[in-house]
């Protein structure tokens, strides 16, 4: 998913790291920040991570930040962010988290190169969820996933495939 800040929020702090990075992006982009600006920011920042991360760092930021600037677009909280970069763990998700995480996921599905894995990268989001929301996640996927093909080849947005799945309200 997100390669580049799932390595970085290895560190410490991993979740307050994020929560903070995460709405530094959002704020910055709220305020009239361009995509360059965003990059150049977060290029900078990965100077100061130990010099093993460095340059994978400011290589993946390019490819990253613009994957994130569609999660502002789109209003998914910073918590549920955090707990899909798998840097933090809430053990109850926030309010509406199963519509915005749907939202995500499929936002991601957008960005997949041509010939992965649809199944395994949708099957690998349930891993996010406590264990009996976990195991109802997989069936869901098992039980949606001839639909969701279908929702995906006629190029419905995130959100129109979510409600499709009605895992978000119309």
């Amino acid at each position: 998913m997100f390669i580049l800040i799932i390595n970085v929020f290895t560190l410490d702090n991993q979740c307050s790291s994020c929560e903070v990075s995460v709405q530094e992006l959002y704020d910055s982009y709220e305020s009239g920040a361009g995509e360059q600006q965003l990059i150049t920011y977060f290029q900078n920042i990965c100077l100061s991570l130990p010099d093993m991360l460095q340059m994978e760092c400011i290589f993946f930021v390019p490819q990253e930040v613009p994957k994130l600037i569609k999660l502002v677009e789109r209003q998914i909280p910073v918590e549920t962010v955090c707990t899909l970069l798998t840097a933090c763990n809430y053990p109850i998700l926030p309010i509406n988290a199963k519509c915005d995480i749907c939202v995500v996921m499929f936002t991601f599905v957008e960005d997949l190169p041509a010939g992965f894995d649809l199944e395994v990268f949708l099957e690998s989001i349930c891993e996010i969820f406590q264990e009996e929301e976990k195991d109802q996640c997989h069936a869901f996927i098992k039980q949606e996933y001839n639909n969701i093909i279908d929702y995906i080849s006629k190029n419905y947005s995130p959100e129109q495939v979510c409600e499709q799945l009605e895992v978000c309200d119309k």
